[in-house]
């Protein structure tokens, strides 16, 4: 398992990991709210096995990638083809996972030429999307509308502190299999780890991330020809199931798989499954 750090040709830096198999068909995974590119690196010799190899980086302001105020879904896109580059793979698929789920999406949009394939677990969709509203409070929705970056800064400063230690974490309002998760002490470690790089540098990261996903897309999804699948567990109360549906909607080759036994966090269980998947076409 390599963690790294690539200086960008903008001069920017981004962390990331690369694990699995190094010669094996790769997928470019999409973090979180709250986690990033250390997510999975405990399956590195699962991923070895199965013969994939998983490239997870961190976005701007995030673990140690640098800040980028005023980004947006195509910039993502565009770092992912540079990072690939840098690592020398040509095609690959992407997976995002909850608010990873847009970044993932615009790379399969703007990047049809090099994704294989396009994977989301408990994804976000676009705002575009009644729904996508619904748990979010009228200040916030306000702030986000109108992509008020340093507005929004200071709301998540507000509400869990600068530097972040009051994001909140543990079982407490999880739907039962995702609160479970929290009675295995190597899985607390890990997603505590998770949490504790994703604020690093402060709350900041994880605002603009939110204000970026919250702005109209610029791409057009109905583009997507690759296969898509959309992971989500039914007793997902994080992100609703019909996320995954409303994105499905809007992309042809897309199918909802949906596992009645999972949450948010423990569909994260089925993940090796999707990259074999999902690279199948590189085999």
């Amino acid at each position: 398992m390599r963690d790294d750090v690539l200086t960008l040709s903008e001069g920017r830096k981004i962390s990331y990991t690369d694990c699995g198999r190094p010669d094996g068909p790769a997928a470019v995974y999409f973090h979180g709210t709250g986690s990033c590119r250390l997510d999975h690196v405990h399956l590195d010799a699962l991923f070895s096995e199965i013969g994939v190899r998983l490239v997870a980086a961190d976005r701007p302001g995030i673990g140690e990638s640098s800040p980028r105020p005023g980004r947006t879904l195509v910039e993502s896109a565009r770092n992912t083809a540079e990072l690939a580059d840098a690592l020398g793979i040509d095609e690959f698929a992407v997976m995002g996972v909850s608010a990873g789920g847009p970044h993932a999406i615009a790379c399969a949009a703007l990047l049809p030429e090099r994704v294989v394939g396009l994977g989301c677990v408990g994804g976000l969709t676009s705002p575009a999307w009644d729904g996508y509203w619904a748990r979010v409070s009228p200040e916030a929705a306000s702030i986000l509308r109108r992509g008020d970056e340093q507005a929004y800064v200071k709301h998540f400063e507000a509400l869990y502190g600068a530097d972040g230690s009051g994001f909140p974490f543990g079982p407490d309002g999880l739907a039962p299999p995702d609160a479970a998760l929290f009675d295995t002490p190597a899985t607390v470690a890990r997603l505590r780890r998770g949490v504790d790089e994703s604020i690093r540098q402060g709350v900041g990261g994880l605002a603009h991330d939110a204000v970026v996903r919250a702005q109209p897309w610029s791409f057009d999804p109905t583009d997507i020809s690759v296969e898509t699948q959309l992971y989500h567990g039914v007793q997902d109360v994080v992100v609703d199931i019909a996320s995954s549906e409303y994105t499905a909607s809007l992309i042809d080759q897309a199918t909802v798989v949906a596992f009645p036994q999972h949450g948010h966090l423990s569909v994260w269980e089925e993940i090796p499954t999707l990259l074999a998947d999902l690279t199948q076409p590189l085999r």
